[in-house]
């Protein structure tokens, strides 16, 4: 009767060191929610996966592993798909495995096309320019948005170029140019 006394003790003593320890707090400790939720709501994407990566909790190390995996090509979605299946690869790896290592997020080329009339689409959607500024202030908002996700990924940047011939020259210069702030030197120029 005395192994039946302490195995119930055990389960017991079990059962509160794991409420002790699987706190909320110990998930996602609140100072991270809220240093993330600014950084994210300023579109501080780098500091965010910086700080998620220094944290030791399981959002820091889920937020690290899929921040990279966002599209900013994708206006509408920010790739939430690629987003939504990393943060599920990380929970399968999670459990029961190290989570060490690096994010395996490629980011793929950015295709800019120049029509004849000199309209810009970035992956086959059309720029749309922001009243008063044009289009290449939101051209090189979106490259630097770009290249900011790539390198958190470990991709470098590359941008594909192809303008139509009767494209005014100033409009190809343009776009380069907003490669160029955008810090991107990877461009290769499409027939």
């Amino acid at each position: 009767m005395w192994p039946l006394g302490a195995f119930s003790i055990a389960v017991v003593a079990l059962a509160i060191y794991n409420i002790t320890v699987l706190r909320r707090g110990e998930f996602c400790p609140p100072p991270l929610v809220e240093t993330l939720r600014r950084q994210m709501g300023e579109f501080q994407l780098r500091n965010a996966v910086e700080d998620a990566r220094a944290s030791p909790a399981y959002l820091g190390r889920m937020l690290a592993r899929s921040l990279p995996a966002m599209d900013p090509n994708d206006a509408e979605t920010l790739g939430r798909e690629q987003v939504h299946e990393t943060i599920s690869e990380f929970a399968e790896r999670t459990n029961g495995q190290s989570t060490s290592g690096s994010s395996s997020v490629m980011i793929e080329r950015m295709l800019i096309t120049v029509d004849d009339r000199g309209a810009i689409e970035l992956n086959g959607r059309v720029l749309r320019p922001r009243p008063g500024e044009g289009l290449i202030p939101e051209l090189a908002e979106r490259l630097r948005r770009y290249q900011s996700v790539a390198r958190l990924s470990g991709t470098e940047p590359q941008v594909l170029i192809q303008c139509a011939e009767a494209a005014a020259e100033q409009r190809f210069i343009d776009v380069l140019g907003a490669c160029r702030r955008a810090e991107i030197d990877r461009i290769s120029i499409l027939d």
